[in-house]
């Protein structure tokens, strides 16, 4: 049960992060839309973050034009990516520590 709630803890707010970094760099860029000013570096850095907090299925997606979700099916693939990543950050300490567990220490290696 702990989990689950962990699980859908990171997923909503990978979600929430990557919906507001959307809307932050949407606005910023259309704020300078008609002066054609270059983006600042702190648009640049939110561009840049959306870009990691959005692979791999919104990168895929992006590439592949002929899948569209329309209406408020376009949130699926925004959901089915942060569950990803949560899944992802959820089984990263347990792959540490099963490569901790793994490693060979002085004591257990042999010399011929």
């Amino acid at each position: 049960m702990r989990r689950t709630v962990l699980f859908v803890l990171v997923t909503a707010l990978h979600f929430a992060a990557t919906i507001g970094l959307l809307l932050f760099v949407f606005g910023a860029g259309m704020s300078r839309f008609d002066a054609g000013g270059e983006p600042g570096w702190l648009e640049a850095a939110c561009g840049h973050l959306l870009s990691v907090l959005a692979f791999p299925v919104l990168t895929i997606l992006d590439n592949w034009t002929s899948l569209r979700f329309p209406g408020w099916w376009g949130y699926v693939p925004f959901v089915v990516n942060s569950a990803l990543w949560a899944a992802a950050l959820m089984s990263l300490p347990q792959s540490v520590r099963r490569l901790r567990m793994r490693r060979p220490t002085a004591q257990t290696t042999r010399t011929p």
